[in-house]
C-alpha cells in the first residue's frame, strides 16, 4: 500500500511540473527582413534579429503569425520562390538556407563569401537564383555576385570590385530579369565609392554604373527599378539621399534631399507604377510621380530601423513594412501606418512585474523597442512613453500605497 500511495505522489508532482502556458503579449519583435510570396502575397515570411534567427510566417497578410522554426545565422536578405510559396531562400553569413516546406525546416548551402546581403529568385525560371554580398579574392573581400541554377544547391561568383568592398543591394527588372543591378561600395584611395553594377546577361558580365552618385552617400543600401520603364532606376544610399537614374544607369542624379539616410530598402509595384516606397530608420519615404518628389510618412509607425517594405502588386493601395518592433501595414499606400502582430512571439522581454494589489495589471519591457502595460491580464497591450537612453528596462517596483506610482531600473544607466 506505501508503495502504491508514493507511485500517486510521484504521477501527482509530475503532473504539476508540466503546467500548460499560454502567451498573453504583448506581440511584436525586431524584424529584420521579410519577403512575400510572388504566387499569394497573403504569404509573408520575416527573420527575427538574432543568431539563430526566428523565423516567423503568415498566410493572411500579416493578420496573425506563427513562428516556424529558427535558422542558425543572423539573416539579413530572404527571397521566395515565385512559382511555389513554400520555398523561400534566407541569406547568412557563409550559407544560403533553404526550406521547401513553407519555413517549417531548412537546408543550408555553402557560399564563400562573409554575409549575404541580397537574395532574388528569377521570376520565370525558379532555379535559377542570384545572391549579392561580399566574396574573398584571396586578398581582400570584394562587391561580389552569386548565382546558382540548381535552387541554391551550388554556387558560381563574380568579383564585382578590385578593391575592399561590399554589395548590399540587389535587384532585377521587371520587364526584363536577365538586367540584374547590384549595389554597395568599394573603399579606393582612401575613399567611399558607393557603387551600382550592371548586367544585360543574367549575370555573366558586369559593368560599373554609378556615375553621378556622391561619395559622401558612402553605401548604396537599396535599389528598385520603374515596373514599366526600364530605364528608370532609383538608388537609396547610406548617407546621401536618393538618387534616380533614367538611362539604365549611365548616369545618376539626386532625386531626394541629401539628408534623406539610413535607406534600407525599397520597392516598386505594377498597380502604381510610378509610386516608390523606401523604408528608413524611423519613417517611409513616397514618390508618387517616378521619384521627381518625395513625401515623408510615418502616421501609426513606431519602432525604428524599417529594413524592409514591399508594396504589392495585386492590392492598389497596401504596403508592408517592418523593424525593431514588428509588422506594420498600410491600406492608403503609406499614409498611415497599422502594427499588425498578433502572435508573433520573438522579442526579448527583459523585465516585468506586477502591483501587488493589482495583478490584473502588468509592466514589461520589450528589448530595443519599449515598455507596455495591460490592465486586462494582457487582454489589450498599450506601449508607454519610454524614458530609455543606455538601455533597457529590467526591473519594475510599485509604491505600496499608491500603485499608479512606478518605478523602473535601466539596464545599463
Amino acid at each position: 500500500m506505501k508503495k502504491i500511495l508514493l507511485l500517486s505522489l510521484v504521477i501527482g508532482f509530475c503532473s504539476l511540473s508540466f503546467g500548460i502556458w499560454e502567451s498573453i503579449g504583448p506581440y511584436g519583435g525586431y524584424l529584420r527582413k521579410m519577403a512575400v510570396a510572388p504566387s499569394n502575397q497573403d504569404i509573408i515570411y520575416a527573420s527575427a534579429n538574432g543568431n539563430p534567427s526566428p523565423i516567423v510566417k503568415s498566410t493572411d497578410g500579416g493578420a496573425s503569425w506563427n513562428r516556424t522554426t529558427s535558422v542558425n545565422s543572423y539573416i539579413y536578405s530572404m527571397a521566395v520562390d515565385p512559382t511555389n510559396p513554400d520555398i523561400v531562400y534566407a541569406g547568412g553569413y557563409m550559407q544560403v538556407y533553404k526550406s521547401s516546406n513553407g519555413g517549417t525546416s531548412w537546408i543550408s548551402y555553402s557560399v564563400s563569401n562573409y554575409y549575404i546581403y541580397g537574395l532574388a529568385v528569377h521570376p520565370t525560371s525558379p532555379l535559377t537564383v542570384y545572391a549579392a554580398g561580399r566574396v574573398y579574392t584571396g586578398s581582400v573581400y570584394v562587391m561580389g555576385f552569386f548565382k546558382s541554377t540548381n535552387g541554391g544547391s551550388s554556387w558560381t561568383n563574380t568579383y564585382l570590385s578590385d578593391s575592399n568592398g561590399v554589395a548590399y543591394s540587389m535587384t532585377l527588372d521587371p520587364s526584363n530579369p536577365d538586367n540584374i543591378y547590384v549595389g554597395g561600395y568599394y573603399y579606393a584611395n582612401s575613399t567611399f565609392h558607393p557603387s551600382v553594377y550592371k548586367s544585360t546577361n543574367a549575370g555573366t558580365n558586369f559593368t560599373e554604373a554609378s556615375t553621378g552618385i556622391a561619395s559622401s552617400s558612402y553605401y548604396v543600401y537599396a535599389l528598385a527599378v520603374h515596373p514599366t520603364t526600364s530605364n528608370t532606376i532609383y538608388a537609396g544610399t547610406y548617407y546621401g539621399g536618393i538618387y534616380r537614374t533614367t538611362n539604365g544607369g549611365s548616369s545618376w542624379s539626386l532625386a531626394s534631399p541629401a539628408s534623406y539616410r539610413y535607406l534600407y530598402d525599397m520597392s516598386t509595384t505594377i498597380v502604381r507604377p510610378n509610386h516608390v516606397y523606401v523604408s528608413a530608420d524611423t519613417c517611409i519615404y513616397r514618390s508618387t510621380n517616378s521619384g521627381s518628389t518625395w513625401s515623408t510618412l510615418n502616421s501609426g509607425l513606431n519602432g525604428k530601423y524599417n529594413y524592409s517594405i514591399h508594396a504589392r502588386s495585386d492590392l492598389v493601395s497596401q504596403v508592408y513594412t517592418c523593424n525593431n518592433s514588428g509588422f506594420y501595414v498600410s491600406t492608403n499606400a503609406g499614409a498611415s501606418w497599422s502594427a499588425s502582430n498578433n502572435g508573433m512571439t520573438i522579442n526579448g522581454i527583459t523585465g516585468f512585474s506586477s502591483p501587488h494589489t493589482n495583478p490584473a495589471t502588468i509592466y514589461t519591457s520589450f528589448e530595443d523597442v519599449g515598455v507596455f502595460k495591460t490592465a486586462d491580464n494582457g487582454s489589450d497591450w498599450t506601449m508607454l512613453p519610454t524614458p530609455l537612453s543606455c538601455g533597457d528596462i529590467c526591473a519594475f517596483a510599485f509604491n505600496n500605497t499608491n500603485p499608479n506610482t512606478v518605478y523602473a531600473l535601466e539596464g545599463l544607466g
